[in-house]
């Protein structure tokens, strides 16, 4: 859910990050490419941001990502 897409010129191709987990509660950040914008490759190390559950302020969910290119 929420995916965040852009195209990178430099690389000539689409980059997505998107939230993932249960049911309206995102608990990761995944990572995908395209060259096409239909058909996505999942980056090989998702999820690429998951919550620390040592950490009180982020122990058990993220939010939507948005990127900045």
């Amino acid at each position: 859910m929420c995916p965040h897409v852009m195209w990178d010129a430099h690389e000539r191709g689409w980059k997505m990050w998107y939230s993932g987990g249960e049911q309206y509660e995102p608990n990761a950040i995944g990572y995908a490419t395209s060259t096409d914008g239909l058909q996505w490759a999942k980056y090989p190390a998702n999820p690429v941001l998951a919550p620390t559950p040592g950490t009180d302020w982020e122990k058990e969910r993220v939010t939507a990502a948005q990127v900045i290119f």
